[in-house]
Order: structure tokens, then C-alpha cells, then sequence
């Protein structure tokens, strides 16, 4: 039975090898993008200031007069000491980012989203830039990993008490070939679970259907009415604000509702369908506790909200996937673990590969050796 688990482990590994590494080391890459770009570009941070921030429709009104060509898109309100960052579009779907004081609103860079070097590892850790296609590759070589990460641990596994003395140590005064053999063995047991962890939530953005099994299960099926209807607020707030409403109103509304949110992300109305909404984070830079005010185009003007408060233990698992995934969830804490163990996650099959070739030369010696012993005999 081994011998058939440890075919499927090598094989599985040789096909999916080389992208799980690119995955992996982007991946590590793309963990302290905000704090590399803080140390890199002074734009991303203010002078705090004693007074409030511009208004969103100041903002919008000061930068569409500026970039005629280009479509607000989103207004994102960060921290007193970050600068705001407005996402603008083209009519080719090209996408930029214009960083500016959220006190003044003095233009301080303006960027190609192509030309973000982040953004970029990013488009490569999910879809190897290779569009939908890749995304696929990604996701499967995901699926596959998560078997060799079993297979590996099944093989592994020493079952007899005095196999088990040194198994969990790297022999590092041994020969390179016994390091090698520790660090694949000995390293993929100690991370499985927080590699398993980062899989499992890395599919669930290739498989939304996947976050919703996750969330079914967190919460035993059962289902929460506040999550699937619209929760309409009442009192409604004093005058209509519809599809292609007042920002500002909508602004003050979700501020006062989530006093002590950190960011403020306004998601201009594109259509009936895709009224204005607004995204009230509670953490700078975090992302998993969230709440939502949607402002639609009804006549009563009563705006829907989900707070992060109320939802289930499930949907906070939804909505902390990315944070998961990333390490966020810990914070900088998290962050280096995310860091070590993408790394280590990604040495796997190159140490993976240095095993099979060294079986292979180990079987080519033995035939020699054969060979030149019935040679000997013949002769």
C-alpha cells in the first residue's frame, strides 16, 4: 500500500512541483506589501492633522474636474496619518490608483495598477499570468498539494516507537543528502496544519462555492436572517439617497453607525443594480471585521446594513478568509509566520525533487554494480 501511495506522491509532486513554488514564493512576497511600500514611498503617509477629512463629493467633484478621461470608481478613507486613495478607470478597464491628502487634497502619485510591482506577484500567485486558464492551474496544483501534504505525512509517519526518537529532528551534521531528506520530511510535518490552512482558504477564492461550504459547516446549515435578507434600518435617514446619491449623507451615515471603524471605503454607484455602498473596516489594513451599508434606489431611501456584529460564526469565517490566508488575522505576528511558512512551503518540492533524483542514481549505482558482478562471473 506505501508503494502505491508513494508513486501517487511522486508523480503528483513532479506534475504540480513547479508551480506550487511560484505560488509559494509570490506568495511570501506579496506578505509585507503594505509595510515594503511604506518604507519605499513616502506618498502612502500624511502629517496628521487637527481637523477633519475632506468630504467624499469634494473629493470626487476635485478629481473627476481633474481626470476627465478616467471614472471614480472607489473613494477609500484610511487611517489620520495614511493618505486617501481614490481608484479611477478607463474606458479599456485599465485601472489606477491616485493617492492624495485627505486633508488638502493635494495630489500626491497617481498609478497604472499594471505598474505596481505587487499587484503583479499578486496576478502571478493567482493566476500564474495566464488569465482564467492559469487561475485553474493554480487551483488544482492547490488541490494536488494538499494530497502530497498527506501522502507525504502517511509515508512519513514512523510507526514504531524507536523509529520516532529522531524522526522529528534535522540531522544537520549528517551527510547533504540526510539534511535533505530532514528538511522535506521534518518541515512539511511541523507546517502542515498552517499550510493546509492556507490552501483550504486560498481555493475558497477560486471556489466561492467552497467559502459557502465553509460557512454551512462553522454554523451546522443553519442559517442566519440578517445575512440573507436585506436588514432595512429604521428610523430611515432623512432624505433619499438613491443609486446615484448623496455622498456625503451616505458617508456621515456609515460614520456615525461605525464610530470606530478605521477605513471608510466608498464604492460609487455604477447602475440600479450596483447602488452606492460603503465598506466600514474596523482595523486599519485588516480586513475580516467589516460593516456594510448599501444605499439603493428606493423611494423610501431607507438604506440596508449588515453589521459585523451580527453575523454568524460561519460568515465571520467568510469574510476572514483573506485574512487567513495572509497571516492579516495575527497581524505582524501573523505575518511572519505567513512569511516562514510560504517559504518553507516552497522549498518542498525542490528538496522533493533532490530525493528522487538521488533514488535514481542510487538504483543506477546498484545496476552497475550488478552488471559488472555478472560480468566477473562470466569472465
Amino acid at each position: 500500500m506505501k508503494y502505491v501511495i508513494l508513486q501517487i506522491h511522486k508523480w503528483l509532486g513532479i506534475v504540480s512541483g513547479l508551480v506550487v513554488f511560484i505560488v509559494s514564493i509570490t506568495g511570501a512576497m506579496f506578505t509585507f506589501q503594505d509595510e515594503i511600500k511604506d518604507a519605499l514611498y513616502d506618498y502612502r503617509k500624511v502629517e496628521v492633522q487637527e481637523k477633519s477629512f475632506l468630504q467624499p463629493s469634494e473629493i470626487y467633484t476635485s478629481v473627476q474636474s481633474k481626470h476627465k478621461d478616467l471614472q471614480v470608481k472607489r473613494i477609500m478613507y484610511f487611517s489620520k496619518d495614511r493618505s486617501s486613495v481614490i481608484m479611477l478607470a478607463d474606458d479599456k478597464k485599465n485601472y489606477f490608483m491616485l493617492y492624495i491628502n485627505p486633508y488638502t487634497g493635494k495630489k500626491l502619485h497617481l498609478e497604472n495598477f499594471k505598474n505596481d510591482a505587487f499587484i503583479v506577484i499578486q496576478y502571478i500567485h493567482t493566476t500564474l499570468l495566464l488569465g482564467k486558464i492559469g487561475k485553474e492551474i493554480v487551483a488544482i496544483s492547490t488541490i494536488i498539494f494538499i494530497i502530497l501534504l498527506i501522502t507525504g505525512l502517511v509515508l512519513w509517519w514512523p510507526n514504531k516507537k524507536n523509529q520516532r526518537k529522531g524522526a522529528f529532528n534535522i540531522k544537520w551534521g549528517a551527510k547533504w543528502k540526510r539534511v535533505n531528506y530532514d528538511l522535506h520530511n521534518v518541515l512539511g510535518f511541523y507546517t502542515f496544519a498552517i499550510v493546509l490552512i492556507i490552501c483550504l482558504t486560498g481555493l475558497s477564492f477560486s471556489y466561492p462555492a467552497l467559502r459557502n461550504t465553509y460557512q454551512n459547516i462553522v454554523n451546522f446549515g443553519q442559517t442566519n436572517d440578517k445575512e440573507s435578507k436585506k436588514n432595512m434600518i429604521d428610523p430611515p435617514i432623512d432624505k433619499k439617497i438613491d443609486a446615484f446619491g448623496n455622498l456625503d449623507k451616505a458617508y456621515h451615515y456609515a460614520k456615525s453607525k461605525s464610530p470606530k471603524a478605521a477605513m471608510y471605503w466608498i464604492y460609487l454607484a455604477e447602475s440600479e443594480k450596483n447602488p452606492l455602498s460603503i465598506r466600514a473596516y474596523h482595523e486599519s489594513l485588516q480586513y475580516y471585521a467589516m460593516d456594510f451599508y448599501q444605499f439603493e434606489n428606493t423611494s423610501e431611501g431607507k438604506p440596508d446594513q449588515l453589521m459585523y456584529s451580527d453575523l454568524s460564526a460561519g460568515k465571520k469565517l467568510s469574510t476572514a478568509m483573506y485574512d487567513i490566508h495572509t497571516g492579516l488575522i495575527l497581524g505582524l505576528f501573523g505575518k511572519i509566520i505567513a512569511f516562514i511558512i510560504s517559504l518553507i512551503a516552497a522549498s518542498l518540492p525542490i528538496t522533493g525533487i533532490l530525493i528522487w533524483l538521488n533514488k535514481g542514481k542510487k538504483k543506477e549505482k546498484k545496476h552497475h554494480r550488478k552488471n559488472k558482478l555478472i560480468t566477473a562471473k562470466i569472465s
